[in-house]
């Protein structure tokens, strides 16, 4: 209702990071109540970017202003796990995913909706693939 998603990009540097790790929070907590569309939906954003640790103030961009940079880098005692943040999706992702591969894998796997964990997938079948012929 507050339309905040679409107003986030052109919001200074500072409140987007407030926004995004608002999201990653959220996301964190709907997982914890075992919301998982909620928490797939929340999460998918952060996840999708290369760049996580930029978006949640936690490392450093290589192409911006360093001491400006430098400034906006949280405390390491606020720092969020990337990695837990990354499982959480992931499971998430694969609890929503399963049965629409469980019915029909080929059709399933033309729709798939999350690109991490469709990434991720795919390596697993090349690897299993492999690992069978050898």
């Amino acid at each position: 209702m507050s339309h905040i998603p679409e107003i986030s990009a052109s919001l200074d540097a500072g409140t987007q990071i407030l926004y995004n790790r608002t999201l990653v929070q959220l996301g964190l907590c709907a997982f914890s109540l075992g919301l998982i569309q909620e928490t797939v939906h929340a999460l998918s954003d952060i996840i999708s970017s290369t760049k996580i640790r930029e978006l949640l103030g936690q490392g450093l961009s290589r192409f911006a202003n360093e001491k400006e940079e430098r400034r906006r880098l949280l405390p390491n005692h606020m720092h969020i796990n990337i990695e837990l943040v990354e499982s959480i999706y992931l499971i998430a992702s694969v609890l929503v995913e399963m049965p629409a591969l469980l019915v029909d894998p080929v059709e399933a796997a033309k729709k798939q909706r999350f690109l991490a964990f469709k990434r991720l997938y795919d390596l697993y079948k090349v690897f299993l693939f492999n690992l069978n012929y050898v």
